[in-house]
């Protein structure tokens, strides 16, 4: 299963992990595509996953920023809570949902690539909603009716 998953489905992947751990094993470290380098005693896991799961860790940081800058330089109420994993939580309030949602697709897909010319796919963005008070076990997807809205 091995063989045919690196050497005929993804062989251009496994050459790139290939050369990235070596890499590593030469210089002792691993830059990544946001300016971070990695050093110290790593896996070859350890050296194949932080480039990737690093860069696109730090994409999350940056959209967070610039997100509670602009909420809380133009007087929104709304405000980020915490992040979790690969998502940022808010605590929107009702009226200005629409408008938070148009200003996190636009930092997090528009602003982003155009901030790190690395990036060369289109980002997407999910959404997921509870109703003001409820749990989180209530929450429920956003983007059916975000297109029915056009957003």
């Amino acid at each position: 299963i091995e063989k045919d998953m690196w050497g005929k489905r993804f062989p251009v992947y496994f050459r790139w992990k290939e050369q990235w751990y070596h890499r590593y094993q030469k210089t002792g470290y691993i830059d990544s595509l946001t300016g971070f380098r990695y050093s110290g005693v790593m896996s070859k896991n350890d050296c194949i996953n932080y480039p990737i799961q690093g860069s696109a860790f730090h994409c999350l940081l940056w959209s967070l920023v610039h997100l509670d800058q602009y909420l809380y330089n133009h007087g929104y109420d709304s405000r980020i809570v915490g992040q979790i994993h690969d998502s940022i939580v808010l605590d929107i309030h009702p009226d200005e949902l629409e408008d938070v949602v148009r200003l996190i697709r636009k930092i997090t897909t528009d602003e982003l690539l155009s901030n790190w010319k690395w990036i060369i796919v289109p980002l997407e963005v999910e959404f997921e909603i509870c109703d003001v008070d409820a749990s989180w076990a209530d929450k429920k997807e956003l983007n059916f009716f975000l297109n029915i809205l056009g957003l």
